[in-house]
């Protein structure tokens, strides 16, 4: 299920919610109960969403290019 991160217009307070469906309400501010918020990239979408099953791919682990084989 997807986590995504917001950003309240009013007060700055950043807070995650659950969207279980496409078609939920958009949330309000939990510190404020202000209903501008904006969806921030979290770094889970950073980081290649690890956390919803994705793994990051492309780099070796030890940061360099990987041996050509010759």
């Amino acid at each position: 299920m997807p986590l995504f991160e917001y950003e309240c217009n009013a007060c700055n307070h950043t807070f995650d919610v659950l969207m279980l469906s496409s078609r939920d309400p958009e949330p309000v501010c939990p510190k404020c109960r202000h209903d501008g918020v904006k969806k921030i990239m979290s770094a889970g979408h950073i980081l290649g969403g690890r956390s919803s099953g994705h793994s990051f791919q492309g780099a070796s682990p030890n940061g360099g290019c990987a041996p050509s084989g010759g």
